[in-house]
């Protein structure tokens, strides 16, 4: 049966991140759900468990990883063009509708620096770990603040890439900035 893998605060019991593996088989030809019903099952899951997300902006996009496609809900609190580290994710499998994995991050952080690395810089180095990348291009490219595990902040362009020959997409943190 499925796997659950679950951080949980130690100090306010709350979870942190969830990741459920071992669930199905074969992926099936078509989606079980499309975007608006895979949004709606992740704000019931974000708010079942009491886990803010009023006042934060709200997406739903679809990612093919190749053994598992998802719908990913993301609650994020921006600063200017900059996603900081306030944000709340829900990964619905594409094919079952269940919820997969869930991330709550909300942490303190200093004011976003300006980046040093344009957008498209970022993206021309994000397809340089695709071994083909004939084709491949950036859906999106946001602004990040992230951390090392030192604890040091970081600003990164996170980049989504889709058109790679196995019909995959990528999410490729590619550069500090």
């Amino acid at each position: 049966g499925p796997r659950v893998s679950a951080n949980v605060d130690a100090h306010t019991g709350a979870v942190m991140t969830m990741l459920v593996t071992g669930q199905g088989t074969a992926k099936p030809a078509a989606k079980a759900v499309d975007s608006a019903t895979a949004l709606a099952t992740a704000r019931g899951f974000a708010r079942s468990r009491s886990v803010a997300i009023d006042g934060l902006a709200e997406s739903v996009r679809f990612v093919d990883h190749g053994e598992r496609s998802e719908y990913v809900a993301e609650w994020v609190h921006r600063v200017g063009d900059v996603i900081v580290p306030d944000y709340r994710l829900v990964g619905i499998d594409a094919m079952t509708g269940e919820v997969w994995r869930f991330l709550n991050v909300s942490r303190p952080y200093a004011d976003p620096p300006t980046p040093a690395v344009a957008r498209a810089a970022a993206e021309s180095a994000a397809r340089t770990v695709i071994t083909d990348a004939t084709g491949v291009k950036a859906d999106t490219a946001e602004l990040r603040i992230t951390f090392t595990q030192a604890g040091e902040q970081r600003l990164v362009w996170q980049v989504y890439l889709s058109g790679m020959a196995d019909g995959t997409s990528a999410d490729v943190t590619s550069h500090w900035v």
